[in-house]
């Protein structure tokens, strides 16, 4: 499963070479994250230095489309659980404040969880809606910190998330 949707992003990556040649920026980024989950039993769950890879497609000098991919694995007292997110969002860029740029992000993301316990393998699959609101800061030329703070809510479940990002721009 992993294997096939780790193949979609790349081919999703790569499906608009027109656009590169027409000279339209990508947004190329990675980031970590620390998120708590208000719900019972609530959690805090801490992936650094990289917990999700996204490629932004400018439609727009301020407004770009973002499909994004992240796994996670554990193991622990004969227990393994994997969970595989595919999100997409939309970024409109609103304001600049000096040479950072704000932006908002609302999202879906679609979450695919196995999970191993006693031998019985569990599967679930969920999706949840949020937004975030966060700002580029430019570190060098085509390369920016993105720092975020994010909501998610998916049926019974809420998440509060910081988000620290590295994003590499091709134009």
């Amino acid at each position: 499963m992993l294997r096939a949707l780790t193949t979609g992003f790349v081919m999703l990556v790569l499906a608009s070479p027109t656009s590169a040649q027409e000279g339209k920026a990508f947004e190329l980024g990675v980031d970590g994250m620390i998120a708590y989950r208000a719900t019972t039993p609530s959690s805090t769950t801490v992936t650094l230095p990289v917990g999700r890879m996204r490629v932004g497609y400018f439609l727009a000098p301020n407004f770009s489309f973002e499909p994004s991919l992240s796994y996670n694995s554990s193991d622990g007292n004969g227990s393994h659980a994997s969970r595989t997110t595919i999100g997409v969002s939309i970024v409109p860029q609103f304001a600049t404040m000096g040479n950072a740029k704000v932006y908002a992000r609302p999202f879906v993301d679609y979450n695919f969880v196995t999970s191993t316990v006693d031998n019985r393998r569990i599967t679930s699959r969920s999706s949840s809606v949020g937004a975030g609101i966060g700002v580029r800061v430019p570190l060098a030329n085509r390369l920016m910190w993105r720092l975020e703070a994010a909501y998610a809510n998916s049926t019974g479940e809420s998440q509060f998330m910081g988000l620290i990002g590295l994003s590499f721009f091709t134009n």
